[in-house]
């Protein structure tokens, strides 16, 4: 219960089922999350007469897990040794994810943050945190793929709010600058944290009937993309 309390006990779960392996991870927050880190079940047999790549890709994962193992093992023992730092009116740490900087895509400097709450119920929601230098809001979320060229366009016609990051999950690396597969006009690579601007609004979800313009506006965005040939 010391270490429920202390954070989201993330945890790698080896399901196994004969010849069949796969390599779960898991935390705890409000509800349990679970997200597969292999490719559904992978087969341990031989299966066909050319196997090199496949023993190489199974040896990766379970270096990759080794080495998975031993950070968590490091984390668990530095949080054993922490007190619990809880402050009133705010959620427990653990309902939020550990990163809480990035790097400015236009500046260049060092922002840190703290989470708000989410912005919807969902799992996969971006979140509303606040920058500490300024006390701005923004909206943080983490993505296997995102259009950051096509953001930054419409972001420019006003269309879209100020993209402030989109790149490595650590806060560090521009996607621009990180060695990415690009499938029409998506960075593929998993995961990303993608930052922008928070505009104050009503979600669409709450008006009672949407504005008249809203096609106009749709429109006008996909046209702004068609007309500049972006596909990134």
């Amino acid at each position: 219960m010391e270490v429920r309390n202390k954070c989201c006990c993330p945890t790698f779960i080896i399901a196994g089922s004969g010849p069949y392996l796969s390599i779960i991870g898991a935390i705890i927050t409000d509800k349990y999350i679970v997200q597969r880190l292999t490719s559904g079940l992978e087969w341990l047999g031989l299966a066909r007469a050319f196997e090199e790549g496949r023993v190489y890709r199974i040896a990766q994962a379970f270096e990759a897990l080794r080495r998975a193992v031993e950070g968590l093992e490091k984390f668990y023992d530095e949080i054993s040794k922490q007190g619990l730092k809880l402050v009133d009116g705010k959620p427990h740490p653990r309902f939020y994810p550990h990163i809480t900087k990035f790097t400015d895509s236009i500046s260049g400097t060092a922002e840190e943050f703290e989470y708000l709450r989410q912005l919807t119920p969902s799992s996969k929601s971006p979140f509303l945190v606040k920058l500490k230098s300024s006390g701005n809001m923004a909206v943080v979320k983490f993505v296997e793929r995102y259009g950051a060229g096509a953001h930054r366009l419409l972001a420019e016609a006003k269309m879209a709010p100020r993209l402030l990051f989109c790149g490595s999950i650590d806060g560090q690396h521009k996607i621009e600058n990180m060695d990415t597969k690009c499938v029409f006009g998506l960075h593929l690579q998993s995961p990303r944290m993608v930052v922008m601007e928070y505009i104050e609004g009503t979600h669409g979800e709450a008006l009672m009937a949407k504005p008249k313009d809203t096609y106009a506006q749709v429109k006008a965005m996909v046209e702004k993309l068609h007309d500049s040939g972006c596909l990134w």
